[in-house]
């Protein structure tokens, strides 16, 4: 089901949501790590990531968006995408509140620390939903993708490649049931045996035509 906005022939979304996804979910193990080891290293470290995490959602969210919209409705498709979209907005929402009560080089107070860790927590639940979208649903994904796929930049929807073993959406055509036929020879036989009973005989042998016949005494 590719009806993702694409740039070279992948989706752009998926393409770009990997940068705030991983930098967001870095500052979560960032804060969760000064929790146990209340080290200053983090402070800075996590600030940062936390700005650049939220520059990336920026970017990335609208694709998402118009690619929900090409879903057709009703299908669970749509559902799961809807969830992972709401999910990931509220999720980027806690980290905006995050950044804005921190500082780059004071602690971050209790509050900017929980308000992270539940949004890192919801992007674990919202990236398993992107996952079964793609994965599960096929969201994004050729319809004729299988393992020996042509390239994405000359791949063509109007002119799909043909099918081989191991395609994705479609499988492979199963070879033909065989059926036993009768060999040519043997049906020319009962067809000639059918309309001439004689024909099937060989006519170069003489014939005897008083072979089934008695004697008669005189």
């Amino acid at each position: 089901m590719n009806r993702s906005v694409r740039f070279l022939g992948h989706p752009v979304h998926q393409m770009l949501v990997v940068f705030p996804a991983g930098l967001l979910l870095s500052v979560f193990l960032l804060d969760a790590a000064y929790l146990v080891w209340r080290s200053d290293r983090f402070i800075a470290v996590a600030y940062w990531l936390l700005a650049g995490g939220l520059l990336g959602a920026a970017a990335a969210a609208p694709f998402g968006f118009m690619d929900w919209r090409r879903l057709p409705k009703p299908s669970r498709a749509r559902r799961v995408g809807a969830l992972h979209g709401l999910g990931n907005g509220v999720a980027v929402l806690l980290f905006l509140g995050s950044w804005l009560l921190r500082s780059e080089d004071t602690p971050a107070p209790w509050i900017a620390l929980l308000a992270s860790l539940l949004a890192g927590g919801l992007m674990f639940i919202t990236a398993w939903l992107g996952g079964e979208l793609v994965s599960r649903l096929g969201v994004g994904v050729y319809q004729d993708a299988h393992v020996d796929a042509t390239n994405s930049l000359t791949a063509s929807e109007a002119t799909p490649s043909p099918l081989r073993p191991g395609s994705l959406d479609r499988p492979a055509q199963p070879p033909p049931a065989r059926t036993s036929r009768t060999p040519p020879a043997a049906e020319s036989l009962s067809v000639a045996g059918e309309e001439d009973p004689g024909a099937a005989i060989d006519s170069s042998a003489p014939v005897r035509r008083n072979a089934g016949r008695r004697r008669r005494k005189p």
